[in-house]
């Protein structure tokens, strides 16, 4: 044969060898069941484990974010045992960004827990669960609501104990104005004192609210009142939540955030101070209305000495007692509702999700 050709020969053989060898590294010819496999890595989508949710999430640390209601007893806990610790969270896994969380514990934690019947209002947690609102970044929580005396004074100390036992910082007391009313949450740009208040059936007095603001103000740069009050499901706020919200003002609180009434209130901007009339449900096991499952939660920022609060509508339609965040038509009609009930000086704010203040 003649060289060239014997080297032409040889060439395309290499050649041909070589394109085999790329073809068969991107496929494979079917295996024996018939089924064609990319030889391309895909790696497999695993569930995310709340272990590798506090590893991973980002640190917010000019940041407070509040939350509603928050109820782990009685179908909570069912859901709970069905699908683990974690699953109240299990939709909003982000929610977990901010260095500080808090949230009303609309329940109590005895000595002695007996799972609560499904008709029951004496709401009895399982000490085991805590460990959800912990791994999913809750860090204060407030105790002062109708329900943190379910089973007596005995077992609202065992509530406070296994609380901070969890590093579940509790604040405020149902029956009192206690050293533990006020919490102080150091931020790079400012000092916050959460103040709990309890005010369902009778309101502190003027001077007790008076002498507890002057107390949490020689400490702190900003009062932000977390308040237990109003009518439960009305969409409105009440005349007295009204009266007692502007007397928190009026005796220095600089914002005032409310819970109790199940449903998301209407906002007000009373001498340049908001008023969070209430934040609805986050975690609960109400499903007799849309209204009961959803929720707001705002966060509290200091920038360039403005004060910034965004307004996250959540919702466990379809998803019980495990709240998400809303998005696209479902967030923005919620936030047209809530702006046409509030104040019309704050219409606009609500409804781009963010109001602004200057400090």
């Amino acid at each position: 044969m003649n060289v060239f050709l014997q080297m032409f020969v040889y060439t395309s053989a290499f050649l041909c060898g070589v394109l085999l060898v790329l073809f068969f590294q991107m496929y494979q010819l079917p295996s024996s069941d018939g089924v064609v496999q990319h030889a391309t890595v895909v790696e497999t989508q695993k569930q995310v484990t709340p272990a590798e949710v506090a590893e991973k999430k980002v640190v917010t640390k000019d940041t407070i974010r509040f939350t509603g209601d928050i109820m782990i007893a009685r179908n909570v806990e069912n859901l709970m045992n069905s699908y683990g610790y974690f699953y109240p969270f299990s939709q909003l896994l982000p929610l977990a960004t901010s260095s500080y969380l808090v949230g009303n514990f609309e329940s109590a934690i005895p000595e002695k827990h007996v799972p609560t019947k499904s008709l029951g209002f004496s709401f009895s947690v399982n000490q085991l669960y805590l460990q959800g609102l912990q791994e999913y970044g809750f860090t204060h929580l407030g105790v002062a609501n109708n329900h943190s005396y379910d089973f007596g004074s005995a077992d609202f100390k065992t509530t406070v104990s296994a609380l901070e036992k969890a590093q579940l910082q509790p604040f405020g007391d149902q029956r009192q104005q206690a050293s533990s009313t006020i919490r102080f949450i150091t931020l790079p740009t400012e000092t916050v004192a959460l103040v709990g208040v309890f005010a369902v059936d009778v309101a502190p007095t003027t001077e007790e609210i008076q002498k507890l603001l002057l107390r949490a103000s020689k400490e702190s740069d900003i009062q932000i009142v977390y308040i237990h009050f109003g009518t439960e499901y009305q969409m409105q706020h009440s005349p007295y939540q009204e009266r007692v919200a502007h007397t928190l003002i009026d005796s220095g609180a600089d914002v005032v955030i409310g819970h109790h009434p199940h449903v998301v209130e209407d906002i007000e901007l009373y001498k340049g101070k908001l008023i969070f009339y209430s934040l609805g449900n986050f975690i609960f096991d109400q499903y007799f209305s849309q209204e009961v499952q959803e929720g707001l939660v705002v966060d509290y920022t200091l920038e360039n000495e403005m004060r910034i609060f965004t307004l996250i509508p959540v919702t466990s339609i379809g998803s019980r007692s495990a709240p998400r965040f809303m998005e696209g038509y479902e967030r923005d009609t919620f936030l047209e509702t809530l702006a046409v009930q509030s104040d019309a000086e704050l219409s606009y704010m609500i409804q781009t999700g963010k109001i602004v203040l200057a400090k």
